[in-house]
Parts: structure tokens; C-alpha cells; sequence
């Protein structure tokens, strides 16, 4: 028999569940509905597949510490850089835009992945020892981390996430005290 442990469910924050369950079932129902009549059924049983795994997902990621993605966080970052760098030699254009590495049926934009490496990097920058106390030191260090990757996103282009950086940034800074 399955045993679980009860302080897990105690950090369970369930009425993000609730939420996360109930726009489950009304886009569920809202697909089925759409496609009455016709060959659509597995629109909707591929869609509840993609919300099992995006659950699954965030309960794997909600158990995690943060404190061990903090201190991961310039690795990921260097990984995502890396990522943001590989568009431009295995990159496919779409639109003139050269966003999305194609790899058989998956195509990854490696922009919306680098959104999570650099908030991690971001909360390590202002949470590290070497950016205590925030001050001016803090802000001269925050300025590379933000400016490089805005730099590979723009040239993408996709400046609606390379304009998501500065403002990120700015809130955490603000947030630790500068």
C-alpha cells in the first residue's frame, strides 16, 4: 500500500491545486464542446495528457528546495547563456525570426526556458555574500547578468522577453534593500 508522508501534505498549498484542477476542467469541457461532431475527441485527451504531465511538473518542482536551486543558479544561467548562443547555429527561422531549436518533433525556445535561469541567477546575485550589503557593488555585478542575455533575446528577436529582465532585476534589487 502507498504511504505518504503527512508533512508533505502539509506544505501543499491547496488552493493553488483547487485553481489549477477547476481551469483543468472548464478548458477541458470548453474543448469538448468545441469540437462536437467531429474527430476532435483526441484534442481534448491530448490536452489532459500535457496538464498531467504540467502537474506532475510543478509537484516535482514545488517539493525541491530552493535553497539548492539558488545555489545552482550560475550553472543554469551558464547552461541557459549556452542555450540562448545555440539558437544562432542550430536555430530554425520562422518568420525571420530565429527562435526555436528543432530537435525530431520537440521545438524548444530556449528564451522562455532562460526566463527560470535567470531569475535564479538574479535571486543569487542579490542573496550572495558577496552582494551583502546591497549597494553599489550589487548593482555594477547585476548590470552583466542582465545586459548579456537581453542582448542574445534581442537579436532573436524577442523583445518582449528581453524587456522582462530589466524590470525582474529592478523589483529584486529594490526588494534587497538598494
Amino acid at each position: 500500500m502507498l504511504r505518504i508522508d503527512r508533512r508533505l501534505l502539509q506544505n501543499v498549498d491547496w488552493a493553488l491545486l483547487v485553481v489549477a484542477f477547476g481551469l483543468i476542467t472548464m478548458s477541458a469541457v470548453t474543448l469538448a464542446s468545441l469540437n462536437v461532431g467531429r474527430a476532435g475527441g483526441s484534442v481534448v485527451v491530448r490536452q489532459l495528457l500535457w496538464f498531467t504531465i504540467g502537474l506532475t511538473v510543478m509537484v516535482l518542482v514545488a517539493s525541491l528546495d530552493y535553497r539548492r536551486l539558488v545555489r545552482a543558479a550560475p550553472a543554469l544561467y551558464c547552461l541557459g547563456l549556452a542555450a540562448l548562443i545555440a539558437v544562432f547555429v542550430l536555430g530554425r527561422t520562422v518568420s525571420g525570426a530565429r527562435r526555436w531549436i528543432v530537435m525530431g518533433p520537440l521545438s524548444i525556445q530556449p528564451s522562455e526556458l532562460f526566463k527560470l535561469c535567470f531569475l535564479l541567477m538574479a535571486v543569487w546575485a542579490v542573496t550572495s555574500r558577496w552582494a551583502q550589503p546591497v549597494g553599489r557593488t550589487t548593482l555594477i555585478m547585476a548590470l552583466p547578468i542582465v545586459a548579456v542575455p537581453a542582448v542574445l533575446i534581442v537579436k532573436q528577436p524577442d523583445l518582449g522577453t528581453a524587456l522582462l529582465l530589466v524590470p525582474v532585476m529592478t523589483i529584486l534589487l529594490i526588494g534587497a534593500g538598494l
